[in-house]
């Protein structure tokens, strides 16, 4: 069976491609259609969304700007701590401005 299975796809790379963009589709369709994900918090008593790292570094620009601490904890906006550099939160900026959509 598997040796059956190996030939199939070795010979006929075409298959290879479709069963991948095949798998590709059923994951993107179940995280579409899945509904929000949250994760409990660690910290408090809030739920926080699967996304948390997209928060973080948005919120990153935010504290760059205004001078607060980067690496404290924020528990009003996300659970986790930033661990990058300073530069990266001024990059992460353009992102910053987008909508969370």
């Amino acid at each position: 069976m598997y040796r059956k299975l190996k030939d199939f796809f070795l010979k006929k790379q075409w298959s290879l491609l479709v069963a991948y963009a095949l798998v590709a589709l059923i994951a993107t369709l179940q995280e579409y259609h899945g509904g929000a994900k949250r994760f409990p918090a660690q910290k408090n008593d809030r739920d926080y969304t699967y996304y948390n790292n997209y928060v973080i570094f948005k919120q990153s620009f935010a504290h760059l700007r205004s001078g607060s601490d980067l690496y404290g904890y924020h528990l009003q906006e996300h659970w986790d701590l930033y661990k990058y550099s300073p530069t990266f939160a001024l990059f992460f900026g353009v992102f910053a401005w987008l909508p969370d959509s």
